[in-house]
């Protein structure tokens, strides 16, 4: 994508984490940006910084922000044309905002699947259909998928999470091939456990994904720079398949990709270790499983010392209220005599 005049960078949940260092990067090369979130008060915060960022770099790309919920199709359509009215038509757009409600299937309440689809896999699918008309008939531009590689492995704890990031890895490979010859082009981004406030929120509930992840060796989080800086090394190239701030991950997207569209060195990449990968994946998810029994029976002995610790307790309040009674009893006896 050339350089030489100033561009419209647009993102969904451009308001912190992946989003906001991306708009950062984007301000940093002069491009106009224009970010949306659900959140006035975040927006108005990532305002104030890009705009000092701006100013202390010298750019001149100007700024617009936008309340939308990616949820709700209209209010990313409306996102869009205001953003268009404002800073022109977009060069680079970024389907970024998601939700992550960590639990286990059985636990967690049929609401959490609908918010995080709603979210994750049909706000994206919202923000393509808002941007990409636009593009198409501009015959120019590039839509870049923010996926994760939950998309790849399906682990506990993320029964609510991982299904919404496969979708989206089908989706991009059908929009991108649906694509070839409109002159727009499509990225696809599988950030690993990155260090967003996403992440840092897991309450309780988050206790098998976490537990997961640390048999798979991912429990460790890179910094959004280094994940934001692995994908502009992509986007520069024009690669479909953006890069992962982990090796590791890479070798991983490059053996599971199936027929996406690979640059020359995953493809090499694949071709040298798929036999490892293959390998390394059936004795993680061994692992994994082994490790999901132990939580399970580790989560039962904390559910039965729970229960000894209400009953004795239930067992020390009974006998208070007979010693309650009983000297209540004794003193009306005194008292009568």
């Amino acid at each position: 994508m050339a350089q030489d005049k100033q561009q419209h960078f647009f993102c969904t949940g451009g308001s912190e984490g992946i989003g906001l260092e991306l708009a950062r990067a984007y301000i940093a090369r002069n491009f106009s940006v224009s970010i949306v979130s659900r959140s006035r008060k975040k927006l108005d915060a990532a305002v104030e910084e890009l705009q000092a960022l701006a100013k202390e770099s010298g750019r001149t790309g100007r700024l617009f922000s936008a309340v939308a919920d990616v949820g709700v199709c209209e209010q990313v359509l409306e996102a869009v044309r205001a953003a268009e009215a404002a800073l022109g038509p977009i060069d680079l757009a970024v389907a970024n905002a998601g939700v992550a409600i960590m639990g286990t299937f059985l636990d967690a309440p049929v609401s959490a699947f609908e918010t995080t689809n709603r979210v994750n896999y049909l706000g994206v699918v919202h923000t393509l259909k808002a941007v990409l008309p636009g593009m198409v008939e501009l015959r120019s531009g590039r839509m870049v998928i923010v996926a994760s590689m939950a998309g790849f492995v399906g682990i506990g704890g993320f029964s609510t999470y991982a299904p919404t990031k496969f979708a989206l890895r089908g989706l991009a490979d059908c929009v991108r091939n649906e694509l070839a010859g409109t002159g727009v082009a499509l990225s696809i981004g599988f950030p690993g456990m990155t260090s967003t406030n996403m992440t840092a929120n897991w309450g309780p509930e988050g206790r098998a994904a976490k537990e997961m992840l640390r048999v798979f060796g991912s429990h460790e989080h890179v910094s959004v720079t280094q994940a934001v800086r692995a994908m502009l090394a992509g986007l520069d190239q024009g690669a479909y398949i953006l890069p992962n701030a982990w090796p590791r991950n890479n070798a991983l997207v490059a053996c599971c990709a199936g027929p996406a569209l690979l640059s020359v060195p995953l493809a090499l990449l694949a071709a040298l270790l798929a036999p490892i990968m293959v390998l390394w994946n059936q004795l993680t998810v061994r692992a994994a499983d082994r490790a999901m029994v132990k939580l399970r029976a580790t989560q039962a002995a904390e559910a039965q010392a729970a229960v000894a610790r209400d009953l004795a307790s239930a067992d020390e309040e009974r006998r208070l209220r007979l010693l309650g009674a009983f000297t209540e009893c004794m003193d009306t006896h005194r008292k009568g005599h």
